[in-house]
């Protein structure tokens, strides 16, 4: 089942079968290859890190603007509602994608 959790600045949708504790050190590449869960990485706008969850293999990475944009405007984005925002929108597309049976990542 989905969950969220909120602090101060952000919002983790999780579920709650693959991860017990959405605590920041899981979001932190660094906290994968001190646990030598690390089985791979991939370049493009940024690195992913390809890592070992005790059931499946994940993928983290830090969404990075593309294009002229992102060269001007790092990490800054227009706020319009947390349900707004890219990732959640992407994030409820798989939802949908898999509760039809559609294989998915």
């Amino acid at each position: 089942m989905i969950q969220q959790y909120r602090d101060s600045n952000q919002v983790i949708w999780f579920d709650e079968a693959l991860i017990e504790d959405p605590s920041q050190p899981i979001f932190d590449a660094e906290y994968w290859q001190s646990t030598n869960k690390v089985t791979g990485s991939a370049s493009g706008r940024g690195t992913t890190w390809f890592v070992q969850l005790d059931t499946m293999q994940a993928a983290l990475r830090h969404y990075r603007r593309g294009g002229l944009f992102g060269k001007l405007v790092k990490d800054n984005y227009w706020f319009s509602g947390w349900e707004q925002t890219r990732c959640a929108q992407e994030f409820q597309l798989l939802l949908t994608l898999i509760n039809a049976g559609v294989h998915v990542p």
